[in-house]
């Protein structure tokens, strides 16, 4: 998989609200890049990143907006199954 790939990929809602996460994009040392055209041409390297908000602030999990997880994935894809395969959702 491309690492220039988009983030239309599917996320469970958060298992402790029903809120859903959002992925986002940064460079390899974690700093969020969210100008239009980074992704294109990442001067700096790309990642994925998963951040999850609350305003109600009701989620035990939720990050101050801006936060991102500390992890850094190579595509949104990636994120998606990490953050959907720790959501508790069963597939059957």
């Amino acid at each position: 998989m491309s690492k220039k790939n988009d983030r239309t990929v599917s996320l469970n809602p958060c298992p402790f609200c029903g809120l859903l996460p959002e992925i986002v994009i940064g460079d390899d040392e974690g700093n969020v890049h969210s100008e239009e055209g980074y992704a294109d041409d990442p001067w700096s390297g790309l990642s994925y990143m998963l951040a999850h908000h609350d305003p109600a602030w009701d989620c035990p999990i939720a990050l101050h907006e801006g936060e991102t997880y500390p992890t850094l994935f190579d595509t949104a894809q990636e994120a998606a199954e990490a953050w959907n395969r720790r959501s508790g959702v069963a597939d059957d």
